[in-house]
């Protein structure tokens, strides 16, 4: 399964859906932490809660 992180990279997903990938992590048996789950590091999951507008620049970080 690709991560939510590499969906936006391949155009799969956009990062307003996010929530979606969140509660099917939820409602899933996912043994992976939320962030792996996202396709993050533990560190841009932090700056992602602390700051949701820096989701964009999280994914084009994963791009270069």
């Amino acid at each position: 399964m690709e991560k939510f992180i590499q969906k936006c990279l391949m155009g799969q997903a956009l990062p307003g859906d996010i929530d979606e990938h969140i509660q099917a992590w939820h409602e899933g048996d996912s043994r992976e932490s939320l962030p792996l789950y996202l396709g993050m590091e533990p560190a841009e999951y932090a700056r992602w809660i602390e700051d949701p507008e820096q989701l964009e620049a999280i994914i084009e970080a994963h791009r270069t």
